[in-house]
């Protein structure tokens, strides 16, 4: 029973906060795709912000203290549950532009 738990959990929840982790993040999320949490922060992940569209229970998302460059995807959290508003960190990167429409609300 408890290790169906800890499995279910892992299925919904990644922190790697702090891993030193490196190189870019993927271009699409799919093996994901029932994530409710994400925390990448406090990496050293770079390269252009990818599309998180495919995530359709995300309700957390960290990606602050990273190297990420360019703007953020006008179809950043296209999937994301409507119903619950969507946290999300992207401080301490060097992205650039304007936040787009729902996320500036």
């Amino acid at each position: 029973f408890f290790h169906f738990v800890y499995i279910s959990l892992l299925e919904h929840f990644l922190n790697t906060i702090s891993n030193r982790l490196t190189g870019t993040l993927p271009n699409k999320f799919e093996p994901l795709s029932n994530i409710i949490s994400l925390r990448l922060g406090s990496n050293s992940f770079e390269g252009e912000l990818p599309s998180f569209d495919t995530l359709t229970q995300l309700l957390h998302l960290d990606l602050s203290n990273n190297k990420l460059t360019g703007v953020i995807p006008g179809n950043f959290l296209d999937s994301a549950p409507k119903r619950k508003p969507v946290e999300i960190d992207l401080s301490s990167n060097s992205l650039t532009g304007i936040v787009p429409f729902p996320l500036d609300e």
